[in-house]
């Protein structure tokens, strides 16, 4: 709903105040969104920590809106760039070597999955604001495995927020 031309999000009452017209053109695609017409969105702060300015392409590209297929064009009301969006291909490149050997990189995400796991559920926000960072670097993984506390691993992702 964010990258809609004109979406017209309200970032005070962190609601969408488009107009009636364009609320019902968008719920015939996207019945599932009836419910932020009317109630502000809940962790705002979270949801563009993990998926602002990030947009996926290429032919294995996945989003909650749908696959776009590679060639296919997209809606007119949907903007094609966003000032700081992140374009990233999932197109495998047969170009690059592949590591077979996933443990000489650090420690996983799965391994820091399970950690965090004893942590946090899904339905707390820091748990994907954890997941994020653990996929940005493999440096994170690595502190995170090495951290001997609970309370360090909470605090490192608080930092994560800022």
């Amino acid at each position: 709903m964010m990258t809609m031309t004109g979406h017209g999000y309200n970032s005070v009452t962190k609601t969408f105040d488009w107009p009636a017209e364009k609320w019902e053109e968008y719920l015939q695609k996207y019945p599932e969104a009836k419910q932020f017409r009317f109630k502000p969105l809940a962790n705002m702060e979270e949801l563009e920590a993990l998926f602002g300015g990030v947009l996926a392409t290429g032919s294995k590209n996945w989003s909650s809106g749908g696959v776009i297929a590679s060639g296919a064009e997209e809606s007119s009301t949907h903007s094609t760039s966003m000032p700081s969006e992140t374009s990233i291909s999932l197109e495998e490149d047969e170009n690059l070597p592949r590591n077979t050997n996933d443990e000489a990189e650090g420690p996983s995400v799965k391994e820091c999955m399970k950690i965090l796991k004893k942590l946090l559920t899904y339905e707390d926000p820091l748990y994907y604001v954890a997941i994020n960072g653990f996929c940005k670097k493999k440096e994170y993984r690595e502190v995170w495995v090495e951290m001997e506390s609970d309370e360090e691993r909470m605090g490192w992702i608080q930092s994560l927020r800022k």
